[in-house]
């Protein structure tokens, strides 16, 4: 669904490319929903890939997990495939040859409040069942392998820890700081910036009690801007930000032009990123990456993800929340040093490195399948 999964759509677009570089010799067939065909299509893929468009509606879930059930294989043996890698953490089960499946997270399971009923229903039945009829699994961090470990019991020999390489260092030319601040209403206030849709794990009223009880009774208080998508949760947050007093210093964006965006991320002098669970936390990279300070986190993967080079909170403690971002705006040596840090950060996180680590883990998903005759 171009434009509106995030991370996994990064995964997928970035990690295809790569793995055509690494294997030129093997053809790849990438399967899409109607949806994708025309974003995709013209997007300049390597000469040994090549795009099928399913006859399904990605945005009719249902009717995407059953054709990922029982369309798929049929056209997968169509086109000749003999080893499947299911990159959306529900798995093909019933696809011929092998099977490799990306878990990203379990988010579903330990937060179903954020996923309709039956959406979630399906997922606690399909992404087992494709986790254990694959031969190899991948995760996006050690904490989510040890969450299949413990959640569904998958055996953790077959299951790789595979990093994910680094989104997009910059996806625009940033908007002018004056032209930002004036959009924004920002005035000269410092900014706090967390970029995170208004789900259920993303934690965000945590994040607005800790501003309002660390920032409330300064008249000169820093804004608190709060990018993405508005979700189920918004007409909370907003009655939430209005009770405490400080709805006039808090924004709440929507979704933004990937080039306001870059110019949120030029005028933040923190970012702040407090949720609750996460298979990877690409928006601490992001963040990194642009040169902004990150507080952030010390739950599940996000530790795995910051280093050294951000200040860890425990999410579920507002004053630990607000002393984190108030020490960050309050230091600016410490700020400094963790822009300098998060840059080195980023710079360990590749799509090559995630490929050729993928690419290992389909030699040894081949090595499992007996029946398979690749190398």
């Amino acid at each position: 669904m171009p434009g509106k999964v995030g991370g996994t759509e990064i995964y997928a677009r970035e990690l295809i490319h790569e793995l055509a570089a690494e294997l030129p010799d093997r053809d790849f067939v990438v399967f899409v929903v109607r949806e994708a065909e025309r974003p995709l299509i013209d997007e300049g893929w390597p000469a040994n890939v090549r795009l099928r468009v399913l006859p399904i509606n990605g945005e009719n879930k249902p009717m995407r997990a059953f054709a990922e059930l029982f369309l798929l294989p049929w056209f997968a043996r169509r086109e000749g495939v003999k080893f499947m890698h299911s990159m959306g953490t529900t798995g093909a089960p019933f696809t011929a040859g092998t099977r490799v499946v990306t878990v990203h997270d379990l988010i579903f399971h330990h937060h179903p409040e954020t996923f309709p009923g039956l959406a979630q229903k399906g997922l606690e039945l399909l992404v087992p069942l494709g986790a254990r009829r694959s031969q190899r699994v991948l995760a996006d961090s050690q904490a989510t392998k040890d969450d299949l470990i413990e959640t569904y019991g998958i055996d953790g020999a077959k299951i790789d820890v595979v990093l994910l390489g680094f989104g997009h260092s910059q996806s625009a030319a940033p908007t002018a700081a004056p032209a930002i601040r004036d959009r924004f209403n920002l005035g000269d206030s410092a900014v706090i910036l967390c970029v995170a849709s208004s789900l259920a794990h993303k934690n965000i009223p945590r994040l607005i009690d800790a501003y309002a009880a660390t920032f409330g009774d300064d008249p000169e208080r820093p804004v608190l801007v709060i990018a993405g998508h508005a979700g189920l949760g918004q007409d909370h947050l907003v009655e939430q930000v209005t009770t405490l007093g400080v709805g006039d210093s808090v924004r709440f964006t929507g979704w933004v032009a990937n080039e306001d965006l870059e110019g949120l991320y030029v005028v933040a002098d923190v970012f702040a990123y407090p949720t609750l669970r996460e298979g990877f936390g690409m928006p601490v990279l992001e963040a990194m990456a642009r040169g902004t300070a990150v507080v952030c986190s010390n739950t599940s993967s996000v530790p795995e993800v910051a280093g050294d080079a951000a200040v860890t909170f425990d999410p579920t403690d507002t004053s630990a929340i607000g002393a984190a971002i108030d020490r960050v705006l309050s230091d600016t040596a410490l700020a400094e040093d963790l822009r300098r840090r998060g840059l080195e950060r980023v710079k360990d996180f590749t799509w090559t490195a995630s490929a050729r680590a993928t690419v290992g883990s389909y030699r040894r998903a081949v090595g499992a399948d007996p029946s398979d005759g690749h190398n």
